[in-house]
């Protein structure tokens, strides 16, 4: 069946207004990565759902033995035969997933959900869905042609089953885990009620430009979109009072993102989708109305197609501010559906695939020189670090930060080789002496690790007045620095104190360098009783540093 005259010059108009909205966006949009992505798995979603309806509708038919959906089986099997065209459509999308889906090298989300959220598992449950809707519906529509309607329950049971339960894992794959985080009992079931709607819409435009209304048939059809529209509220509606009334916060983000960051699309979609059509549908009278069962199926198809704009855009491009680009991909799409139908023989099918090679490469340009488009190795150019405490799916007990190698010790790290234990430190007071020079730049530098970790405890002058104490933060007065106890001991003593900590006091060894310790003893007892004037003095240097004590000294702990 050839092109009519009126049907070219529709088709010349959608190419053309979707070549001038592409190259618009070229020239006045930044279009990234997760921009472009999104747009196509918008449109490809879109039309996977009313091609399904096709032959998903036709079974509910056959299997209740109706007859009046002849008038438009012709357009439910045009709809149908479309699914093997967007499983093509649908293949450049495997290169964006990187993009779409946030769980893809999510550490946390592979420790908890891997099993399921892989992408070997996920690609694997994609192509399956795809072959359980096409090879379906290929036998049921040859054994269409062979037998009419007879001995056809077998195969549109099969369609049934089929394509309800693999669309449902296709719409928690593509759809759902685009926001990892949210979860929804009936987002499956809402869907499919878009399914329906969409399907519906679209098979009654073509029945309406077709040129073979009828009114008995019309207003059949008209009660059937009335049907799908207060199903998919109804649907909408649960889905929004679940979220509402149990106010889980891992829930309620989804519909806030999509009422305050895009309120117009918000009431355009409940709009289009549901007020438009239940108002001019309403009564029988109405219903009889080819004007208004057209316009209620543009209003619909135009609300599904927002639905799931919303459904896809906020989590993966939640700053979008335009719509040119996605709505550009839509008119292509359309056209590429009619020149397919329209078009017999070979000179369609190089038609379809010249402007389907046509759309990629010009929706891959950007006139941002900020974005250098696709990148196919982006992990060797951003390579995915794990975070110090994340879970790490690497190691059996699941912790990224591991233990040092037994027998080793960290760069520039000596060992501390005396317990925590009275003797201990008395042996280090008698054993390690300080190795460094008692000057004034070791005194400063000293004072200023002071002022860093011991002046809120310790106070300023080493008074034990500091401000966890004086505020009533802390419950016991710290150690007097400042006092004849501390100023007599010998250096090691308080180089121990620090390094392992006293009563209360925490260890700073992992903190501090040794030598940075040392020079907070320097300044303990050279600088806290000079009023802040710092003067040198002799030092003797003969004992050992503290990484030579004897070996009967040595502890582990």
């Amino acid at each position: 069946m050839l092109v009519n005259k009126r049907n070219r010059l529709f088709l010349s108009g959608s190419i053309l207004t979707g070549i001038i909205l592409v190259t618009y966006s070229m020239f006045f949009e930044t279009i990234t990565q997760k921009y472009f992505w999104s747009a196509w798995l918008l449109n490809i979603s879109y039309f996977i759902m009313i091609s399904l309806f096709g032959y998903l509708f036709l079974s509910f038919h056959i299997l209740a033995k109706t007859k009046w959906h002849t008038d438009i089986q012709p357009f439910l099997l045009s709809t149908g035969k479309f699914t093997t065209v967007v499983s093509i459509l649908f293949l450049p999308l495997l290169f964006g997933i990187d993009n779409l889906f946030s769980w893809v090298g999510n550490a946390t989300v592979e420790a908890e959900k891997g099993w399921y959220l892989n992408v070997p598992f996920f690609l694997t449950r994609t192509f399956l869905s795809f072959i359980f809707w096409i090879v379906p519906g290929l036998f049921l529509k040859n054994r269409i042609k062979k037998t009419g309607e007879l001995s056809l329950d077998l195969y549109a049971g099969a369609v049934t089953v089929s394509y309800i339960i693999t669309f449902m894992i296709f719409v928690h794959d593509w759809l759902s885990t685009l926001c990892v985080e949210w979860h929804s009992t009936v987002f499956g079931w809402f869907i499919i009620s878009s399914l329906l709607l969409a399907g519906m819409s679209f098979v009654t435009v073509l029945y309406l430009v077709s040129g073979k209304y009828n009114q008995k048939t019309g207003t059949d059809i008209s009660k059937y979109l009335f049907a799908f529209s207060c199903i998919w509220m109804y649907l909408w509606y649960s889905q929004f009072t679940l979220i509402w009334y149990t106010n889980i916060r891992h829930e309620t983000f989804y519909l806030a993102r999509q009422f305050f960051h895009f309120k117009p699309l918000f009431y355009a979609n409940l709009i289009f989708s549901f007020g438009i059509p239940f108002i001019l549908l309403l009564s029988k009278t109405q219903k009889r109305s080819k004007i208004l069962l057209g316009i209620s199926a543009v209003s619909a198809l135009s609300g599904q197609w927002i639905n799931l704009y919303l459904i896809i855009f906020p989590p993966v491009v939640p700053n979008s501010k335009t719509m040119v680009f996605p709505v550009a991909l839509f008119i292509f799409m359309i056209s590429i559906f009619i020149i397919y139908y329209k078009i017999q023989g070979k000179p369609g099918r190089v038609a379809v695939h010249l402007l389907f090679i046509t759309t990629l490469f010009l929706s891959a340009c950007n006139h941002s020189n900020n974005h250098p488009g696709y990148e196919y190795v982006p992990t060797m150019t951003y390579p995915k670090s794990f975070e110090t405490y994340s879970v790490n799916p690497n190691f059996t007990d699941s912790a990224t930060m591991r233990n040092p190698v037994a027998g080793t010790i960290p760069q520039e790290f000596i060992p501390y080789r005396f317990s925590k234990k009275n003797e201990e430190r008395a042996l280090a007071g008698e054993k390690i002496k300080n190795p460094l020079e008692n000057t004034v730049q070791n005194q400063e530098e000293g004072k200023f690790l002071f002022e860093s970790f011991c002046l809120q405890c310790h106070g300023e002058k080493g008074d034990g007045m500091g401000k966890l104490y004086t505020e009533k933060l802390y419950g016991y007065k710290p150690g007097i620095l400042n006092g004849k106890k501390i100023q007599s001991a010998p250096d090691g003593e308080i180089f121990h104190v620090i390094s392992l900590g006293y009563n209360l006091m925490g260890p700073h060894k992992t903190v501090l360098l040794p030598e940075e310790r040392w020079k907070i003893v320097l300044y303990i007892k050279n600088g806290l009783n000079m009023d802040g004037k710092m003067e040198p003095s002799g030092f003797n240097n003969t004992s050992l540093p503290e990484n030579q004590a004897p070996s009967s000294f040595i502890s582990d702990k």
